[in-house]
């Protein structure tokens, strides 16, 4: 507030300083860590969390085929992967193309993160902890 009453004085009475509702929502998570990871079904594995922006340039535009490799290389019984995409792939072409284009995917074990909030749960449940 001291910076922005330095730089506009003018807008300090009516500035409001707020934090980011998402991290803030993922502190207040985390010691609900095992139970989002048993929810996700990781329990006694590592969460591999791959995240997506949109576009060519994102890692699903860019490298489309690593949910597939690292399902197939890794061990099933170490090791979970999990995807979180942004919500303008799954508004841009449907969910049902987005299940289309993952297909084998999912049937190999991919767990697809819901389109607004799952990202949340993923990074909570594969964060490793003191604990972990």
């Amino acid at each position: 507030m001291a910076r922005l009453r330095d730089a506009a004085p003018a807008a300090a009475p009516v500035a409001v300083i707020a934090g980011d509702p998402c991290f803030d929502r993922i502190l207040v998570s985390q010691g609900l860590r095992d139970r989002y990871r048993e929810a996700l079904g990781v329990a006694g594995r590592r969460l591999i969390m791959l995240s997506s922006t949109w576009w060519t340039g994102s890692l699903l535009g860019s490298w489309p085929d690593l949910a597939r490799r690292l399902l197939a290389e890794l061990p099933a019984d170490s090791y979970q992967v999990a995807a979180a995409l942004h919500p303008n792939i799954w508004h841009g072409h449907g969910p049902w193309q987005v299940r289309t284009w993952l297909g084998d995917c999912l049937r190999s074990g991919l767990v697809l993160l819901s389109e607004m909030n799952g990202w949340r749960a993923g990074m909570i449940a594969s964060v490793l902890t003191a604990r972990s």
